[in-house]
């Protein structure tokens, strides 16, 4: 009796959680929906309406208060999502951006120091981390970046130009010669390395 018990309960449970999960999905469905068809605001307003706290939730609430140029919104549920999974890059480039359009660069470049704390070998985060310490004049800490990112991408364009321009500011004009021509060996329309290599005939 007792197992014909547990049983029944068993399927009642199940049929209740699929009921939870159908309508968890179409909440989702709906959103999309009022996406497609321009209502943004009423694809927030659906997903408002997810009683369940979860990873997902936020980053697609993250995504439509974006795109509705709410950025201290999306800032604060991509923060939300991060506290379901504190490890996920993608969350962090979600905050990246929108801290930027926030211009809270020290709020960027710590999200940029957290992906490389989870994924050291990060292409984008050592190109943009490596980009702010260049634009705030730490080229020594952009340097460290920028090898580092040479290391795994040796024809990146973008990195080995910033790289070479590193160097040329911190003194290290043979390296920088070298490094501006390998910039035009890669993008022989350079007019960055082919400034560069006339500063450095300048020295």
């Amino acid at each position: 009796m007792k197992r014909r018990f547990l049983l029944l309960l068993f399927a009642i449970l199940s049929l209740y959680v699929k009921a939870d999960d159908e309508d968890y999905a179409s909440k989702f469905i709906q959103s999309y929906k009022k996406e497609q068809s321009g209502d943004i605001p009423g694809a927030i307003s659906v997903m408002t309406t997810v009683y369940t706290d979860c990873y997902e939730k936020y980053i697609r609430l993250g995504e439509l208060h974006y795109r509705n140029n709410d950025y201290i919104s999306a800032l604060r549920s991509f923060q939300l999502a991060l506290e379901f999974k504190p490890r996920s890059v993608e969350a962090y480039l979600l905050v990246v951006q929108a801290g930027a359009r926030l211009k809270d660069w020290k709020l960027v470049g710590d999200s940029y120091d957290k992906i490389l704390d989870i994924d050291p070998d990060n292409k984008t985060a050592l190109y943009y981390r490596g980009l702010l310490h260049y634009n705030t004049k730490q080229y020594q800490l952009s340097k460290q970046k920028l090898d580092h990112l040479i290391e795994l991408y040796p024809l990146d364009y973008d990195g080995v130009i910033l790289l070479a321009w590193c160097n040329y500011h911190i003194g290290f004009n043979t390296k920088a010669k070298k490094l501006f021509q390998l910039a035009l060996c890669i993008n022989s329309d350079s007019k960055s390395a082919r400034e560069g290599l006339k500063m450095c005939g300048k020295k």
